[in-house]
């Protein structure tokens, strides 16, 4: 299912904020002009969203996630904010006018933070503690983790390819620790 905020008159009611890779609130993302929101519960991501913006002065989108909140009303006529999605924002394609730079930006689901190419070489020797790999490739892929220290070490040494996911290379830690 795909819905069109901007076409059916919901982005109106809609406001889009910045936040760190924790998720705390930094500011409101302004300048949105479109949003579109994708949902299927039988695709691998689930969901996604892509907003165009027009931005006044430059942002960095690759330590950011961004939440998109709508007004509700419930049935006994109350209303509030309840956020629709929050996302990774990757690849802004980027056009430059007097008005500003604008930007179509893709929000990806969380499920799919590790589906990312590892971007270099890496390996690990027989020996090397297997917790302090785990977190230097979830915080270079911006996850939000939590990992709990373990002396579990490699029997073997591992390799892995630049263009492998990093989902790929945390598996297979996982995998040799048992």
């Amino acid at each position: 299912m795909t819905v069109d905020y901007a076409a059916s008159g919901l982005l109106q009611a809609s406001f889009f904020e910045i936040l760190d890779t924790n998720r705390r609130a930094l500011d409101e993302l302004r300048g949105v002009t479109s949003a579109t929101r994708e949902r299927n519960i039988y695709a691998t991501p689930r969901s996604g969203a892509t907003i165009e913006l027009t931005l006044q002065q430059p942002l960095s989108f690759e330590r950011i996630r961004v939440r998109w909140w709508a007004a509700a009303k419930s049935p006994e006529g109350d209303s509030g904010l309840v956020p629709l999605f929050t996302g990774i924002p990757v690849a802004p394609g980027e056009r430059r006018s007097q008005a500003g730079t604008s930007v179509s930006l893709s929000l990806l689901d969380f499920s799919t933070i590790l589906d990312t190419p590892l971007g270099k070489h890496h390996a690990v020797a027989p020996g090397d503690i297997v917790t302090g790999r785990l977190r230097s490739v979830l915080t270079a892929a911006g996850a939000d983790a939590v990992i709990t220290e373990s002396s579990a070490t490699v029997s073997a040494g591992m390799f892995w390819l630049a263009t492998e996911t990093k989902r790929r290379m945390v598996n297979d830690l996982l995998d040799a620790i048992g």
